[in-house]
């Protein structure tokens, strides 16, 4: 479960981060920041975590490494 919250977290980062760099995908809402991306991985450090994250703040995401994290609110 920590797996899952760390990448969470990374992922409101990402769009908060983009959001300020004028990123036109990630839109501003009443349960923060929706869009969609991926980055590396900051769980296993070696694959590539993809998301997207809706605007009522449910997030599905997975990563490329097939041990990894892969989850759906």
């Amino acid at each position: 479960m920590k797996s899952i919250l760390d990448a969470r977290t990374a992922i409101l980062e990402d769009l908060k981060r983009r959001y300020k760099e004028g990123d036109k995908i990630v839109k501003p809402g009443a349960h923060g920041f929706s869009g969609s991306g991926e980055f590396p991985c900051p769980v296993c450090q070696a694959g590539t975590l993809r998301y997207s994250r809706a605007s009522n703040g449910h997030v599905h995401a997975g990563c490329t490494t097939d041990t990894c994290v892969r989850w759906m609110e």
